[in-house]
């Protein structure tokens, strides 16, 4: 047993206090603090995501910017990343490695990452995914907080098996923002870190109505859906992302879902999401 991520052991020069004990069949990454300037890269070969984040391949190496937290140069072929961080080292930059620096390594390794969350239920995986504001997290959190085993936050892996696609767990408990703005984890019910198979995808809209609701995609059309929620940094690492949902959609449901605007009865809609969910897939 070891700490683990996505079916990894992690070894880290930076504290992680989220990771799950468990079997690493994966193989190993390694993350190692190193010195230098957290700067931005520049010139053509260098994209800027937003304003928080700019990626620049040069080979196979990666670098990757985040104003917040630091610079990391990703090596795919050793499993490696180097941080130059810009002096934090607490929940922000463990949250920033494991949910973006860390995925997009594994994306460079041929793994289709999702900017999800997910839980467990009756032994398989559903995963939320959508861009933030969405409910990502409140759902993580709501249906973990009523018992459900919380496999991902904010970003998951998915491997292909002849069985169907399995969902490698991220890190442990929800981190959700609390008074002053100040980040805190909820524990959830505790999900192991073995892969769980994938049920369904729901694709999370903006939130709305009164009711939650959902309505299921045809494999063509969730395809297209899927992709903007693929974590990659274009090139090689684009086309196996375009493999890996192509893969996922052809195996298992993808729904649109929306929630109510309504935080008070975030518990409620969760659950009633869910259930949906399950309903729609059975």
């Amino acid at each position: 047993m070891a700490p683990t991520l996505y079916g990894h052991v992690l070894h880290s020069d930076f504290p992680f206090e989220r990771l799950r004990d468990g079997a690493a069949p994966r193989g190993r990454v390694e993350v190692r603090h190193v010195s230098g300037t957290a700067s931005r890269p520049a010139g053509a070969a260098a994209v800027t995501v937003d304003d928080r984040f700019t990626v620049h391949r040069s080979g196979d190496v990666l670098t990757v910017w985040c104003g917040a937290t630091g610079t990391f140069e990703l090596d795919p072929s050793s499993a490696r990343v180097d941080a130059a961080t810009s002096g934090q080292d607490g929940p922000e930059l463990e949250h920033r490695l494991a949910c973006v620096v860390v995925p997009l390594l594994l994306a460079e390794r041929g793994d289709l990452a999702l900017h999800a969350s997910a839980v467990a239920v009756d032994g398989q995986a559903v995963a939320f995914a959508g861009v933030s504001g969405r409910g990502k997290s409140t759902i993580a959190w709501a249906l973990g907080t009523a018992g459900r085993a919380v496999l991902a936050e904010d970003g998951c892996i998915v491997t292909p098996t002849p069985e169907g696609p399995l969902l490698w767990p991220g890190l442990a408990g929800v981190r959700l923002r609390g008074p002053a703005s100040e980040r805190m984890v909820v524990e959830d019910a505790g999900a192991g870190a073995d892969p769980v198979p994938l049920r369904a995808v729901v694709l999370l809209g903006p939130r709305g109505g009164s009711s939650p609701a959902i309505g299921r995609l045809s494999p063509v059309e969730a395809l297209t859906a899927v992709m903007p929620h693929t974590m990659h940094a274009q090139g090689p690492s684009l086309a196996a992302a375009f493999r890996g949902a192509g893969a996922l959609t052809r195996t298992v449901p993808v729904l649109r879902g929306s929630l109510p605007d309504d935080l008070s009865g975030a518990s409620r809609h969760a659950e009633r999401l869910l259930d949906m969910v399950l309903a729609g897939t059975g």
